[in-house]
Parts: C-alpha cells; structure tokens; sequence
C-alpha cells in the first residue's frame, strides 16, 4: 500500500472556494539538483512561513537573502525553486501547507487569492498581529487537539478569514446590518450554512440578524439566494458520497446530503448535472 501524499487533513469551503491545510508525506516534496547554495524544490502546495520570534535566513538561487522576521510572512507558491533554510527553520516559525480548490460556484475569491498569493511567492512581507494569533491558535490545536474537527475546522476558518483580510481581499459582510460584522460572523454562517442541519430563519436566529438582513448577507457574500446555496451545497456533498461511497444505495445518498426526498434529489441533481445520480456515479 502506498503512502498517502497529505494526511491531517482540514478542509474549509470559504465562500465556495475550497482551502486544505494539510502535513505532508515524504512524497510531498521532492529535493533534487543540489547546487552550492540552494536545493531544488518541487512544491504541489503553497507553503506558508510565518515569523513568531528572531530571524530565519533563507537562501534562494540568483536573488539576495531573505529574513524571514517576526510578523513577517514568506509565501511559496507551487513550482520548481531553488533555495535553502537553516536546518533550525521550525524554531520561530509557523509553517502551513495548503491547497486551494476552485469549485463550480467560485467568484472572484479564489481568482484574487491565488493571483495575490502567486505575486507574493519567495519575497517576505510584513503582516499583522491578527493572522500570526489565529495561525498560532490553529497550529497548537492541531497538536494538541488532532481529533477535534469541529474546533480545527472553526480556527481554520478565522486564519482564512485573517489571510484574505492581510490580502485585502476579504469579503464583506451586508453593509446596512445594524451590528459590525466581525470575523466569527462569517465563519459562524460558513458553519451553520455547511452543517446542512439549520434552516434560514434559525440561522438569522444563531447569527443574531434579521432574517432581512441574513438575506441580504447571503445574497452579498455568495451572491445567490440561500435556498439556492443550500442546494448547491447539498448538491456537492451527494456528489462526492455517489463517487467516494460506490456501494452506498442512491436514497441513501438524498437522505445523508440533506434532501427530504429521493424524488426532490433526482430532480434537482439531473437540473444541476443533465443526468441521474446512477449515470453521473458510472461515468465517475
């Protein structure tokens, strides 16, 4: 049996755009084509290197040295580089690996977060005290507390959210609710939206929003009504049970994705795919 390239895993849809955090195997990076210098690296993920404390030098191929200092961040895109670190990196450090996934729906935030992060790549820029907190926050949990899917996934979200406020690209919350809409506002709509579990007005509700202005929210941030997103939600789920769960019977797919009915499934899955459920699992 081989081994597994990611393990650990931590996935969030962050406005329908998909980001993992992972660990990775030996597998996961390939070092290669020694030179004086610097190694030649081969990424298949972003690598994310945040500055806590002191100074990290890292050597790249045919640029000048860089320091990787406190609240500083360096970002590796994937791809071939050469460069080097010092064996002592991880001491003052946080390191995140991550890949980002573009699903049907995406907007422009996976567009503007890969293009920034990829104008980003191998130059160390200073950042706030915000994204270091919930990075640190996220990285002692997932030492500390590796089964607790429910607390990782809740800080994953806020390091998300802190990454595209860094990058000034985070998405903005209904402008005429009558509260200030902060960081665990959109995380908790991520979550009571992904659980599948909560209807809109008990989601307004938990929020603490009119059922107006969650409205509204939804609309601006996702820019389809929720029924429409609960849907393709629901949809992405069935999807992903009819291609990893093969022996899993099609009703029982409807039921767990969060359909009332296996009349209500097929309808809206053939709307969404231009076939059956039965078709869409033989062709994948």
């Amino acid at each position: 049996m081989s081994t597994p390239l990611f393990s650990s895993n931590i996935e969030v849809n962050f406005c329908d755009t998909v980001i993992n955090f992972f660990e990775l195997s030996n597998r996961a990076i390939i070092n290669c084509a020694m030179t004086d210098t610097a190694i030649l690296h081969k990424h298949i993920y972003y690598g994310m290197h945040f500055g806590v404390e002191g100074e990290r030098p890292i050597n790249c191929l045919n640029q000048q040295e860089l320091i990787l200092k406190k609240n500083t961040m360096l970002v590796i895109a994937p791809g071939e580089y050469h460069y080097s670190m010092p064996s002592d990196v991880g001491l003052g450090t946080i390191v995140l690996k991550m890949t980002i996934r573009k699903t049907v729906h995406s907007e422009h935030i996976y567009d503007t977060l890969v293009e920034r992060l990829n104008k980003l790549n191998l130059q160390v820029h200073p950042i706030g005290s915000d994204l270091i907190q919930s990075t640190l926050a996220l990285t002692r949990a997932r030492s500390k507390s590796p089964e607790d899917s429910c607390l990782l996934k809740t800080l994953a979200y806020k390091m998300v959210y802190d990454l595209l406020k860094e990058l000034r690209i985070t998405p903005t919350i209904a402008e005429d609710t009558s509260q200030s809409s902060s960081a665990m506002d959109l995380i908790a709509l991520e979550e009571l939206i992904n659980t599948g579990r909560y209807t809109f007005k008990e989601i307004a509700d938990l929020l603490g929003y009119s059922t107006k202005q969650t409205y509204r929210m939804i609309l601006k941030i996702y820019g389809i009504p929720f029924r429409e997103l609960r849907k393709r939600r629901m949809l992405e789920v069935a999807k992903k049970l009819l291609h990893d769960a093969p022996g899993m019977s099609v009703s029982d797919v409807a039921r767990i994705a969060g359909f009332k009915t296996t009349t209500s499934f097929h309808k809206a899955f053939r709307e969404a795919e231009g076939c059956t459920p039965a078709k869409y699992r033989e062709k994948n």
